[in-house]
Order: C-alpha cells, then sequence, then structure tokens
C-alpha cells in the first residue's frame, strides 16, 4: 500500500485509481478479485463486491469501532450495517456457554438466599 501511495502522489481524487487518472471502478475491482480467487481455486461466484461491506462491518464491530465511525465510512444513515455483522460460530457458542454459567449460579444465589450483587459484576466483565 505504502509503494501505491508513493506512485499515486497526493493529487486529489479518488484513492484507487489508473496512471493515466482514471479511478478503479467497482466493477472493475470485482473482477480484479473474482480473478484473484479463482486462480487461488476458491469458488468466486460466491464473493461480490458486497462482500467487502459486510467484512468491512464485521471487522469495525470487532475492533470496537464506534458507530458512528461505521455509518460514516459505510455511508449508512441508521445503524442497518448490524444486519451484515457476522459472529463466528465459535464465539456465539462461547457466549451461550457464559449465559448459561452465569444464569445458573445466579439460579442457586436466589435458591441459597446468597448475595449475588458481585456474581452480577463478574458476569457482566465475563460477557464483555
Amino acid at each position: 500500500m505504502l509503494a501505491y501511495l508513493l506512485v499515486r502522489g497526493k493529487q486529489p481524487g479518488p484513492l484507487f485509481r489508473f496512471t493515466d487518472g482514471k479511478p478503479l471502478t467497482r466493477q472493475r475491482f470485482v473482477q480484479a478479485v473474482c480473478g484473484a480467487l479463482i486462480e487461488a481455486g476458491v469458488q468466486a461466484d460466491r464473493y461480490a463486491g458486497h462482500s467487502f461491506r459486510i467484512g468491512a462491518a464485521t471487522i469495525a464491530v470487532a475492533r470496537g469501532m464506534e458507530d458512528s465511525i461505521i455509518k460514516m465510512l459505510g455511508r449508512w444513515k441508521s445503524l442497518a450495517y448490524l444486519e451484515y455483522v457476522k459472529i463466528p460460530r465459535q464465539q456465539l457458542a462461547n457466549y451461550s456457554i457464559m449465559l448459561c454459567l452465569c444464569m445458573c449460579v445466579f439460579s442457586l444465589c436466589i435458591i441459597k438466599g446468597y448475595n449475588f450483587e458481585p456474581f452480577v459484576f463478574l458476569c457482566h466483565g465475563l460477557l464483555l
């Protein structure tokens, strides 16, 4: 990327463009990506330009980026990007296990009459 930026220079205009100044279009970008996928032995018909919006939204959320920044970068006017976010199955499974454990111990505290406030704080920290 740095090598490209050095060649591109600081002229105003689209970030990605050809040496003749024409911008890299979405169509040409998707064609290039699909060509690379085919070359790598991956089914290219499973990917499209929209795959990058989904991937970018997922990564941004995973990295803790603020909603306002994600919305601005993705040109979303609402929280619609959350529909695109893909949470890995293993992460969902881990959350399910943690929730189950927390609810079991919480129920036990209530049944036995224990103070559950410190436990609620602990569970909250585990689920963040």
